[in-house]
């Protein structure tokens, strides 16, 4: 399961007070890092991510991660495209961090709520798809059952050929995580 993601060189990124991500005894971690390296010259990698406890007696709630993704892209050769994709809440859900993932054809990345008195509020834009911001909220947003965020997404497709969703960079994704 998705458990972070950094677009920047440098992410430090806190909980709000009492909270705290569970993770099983003896699990792994895979750190599937990209990079794009449009040079002929070799380019060394390197992530590094650390992660800090807390005793169980400090936890007042566990929190869980967020990754609502729109596999369903086509992007037409030479075109603006906008695609919307909704994302509903099985049960009360509070999120306190958003922050969007594109790859480079992405030119305006929204998040707006869906249902409840917030209804169509814009909670979240992007217009960078290297430096996304990663949004912490100080007063979280509370979905209940039935609502959700909706993911608004433009894209600009300077190329020849359609492009669609994959994990390549010349690929195109659309991802709420949170």
């Amino acid at each position: 399961r998705f458990l972070a993601g950094a677009m920047s060189q440098t992410t430090d990124y806190a909980f709000p007070a009492g909270v705290a991500l569970q993770l099983p005894a003896a699990t792994s971690v895979d750190m599937n890092v990209h990079y794009v390296n449009r040079t002929s010259a070799e380019i060394p990698g390197e992530a590094y991510a650390n992660f800090f406890t807390m005793p169980a007696t400090q936890v007042t709630k566990v929190a869980h991660t967020l990754n609502m993704q729109n596999t369903s892209i086509s992007l037409p050769a030479g075109k603006e495209t906008t695609l919307e994709k909704t994302f509903l809440v099985s049960q009360t859900t509070t999120v306190f961090m958003l922050t969007s993932h594109m790859h480079q054809l992405g030119t305006r990345f929204q998040i707006r709520i869906v249902g409840g008195p917030r209804d169509g509020e814009l909670v979240y834009e992007s217009l960078d798809w290297e430096h996304p911001p990663q949004i912490s909220f100080a007063n979280p947003i509370v979905l209940e059952k039935g609502q959700g965020l909706k993911s608004v997404i433009t894209w600009n497709n300077t190329t020849t050929h359609t492009v669609t969703f994959g994990l390549s960079s010349t690929d195109e994704m659309g991802i709420i995580f949170g």
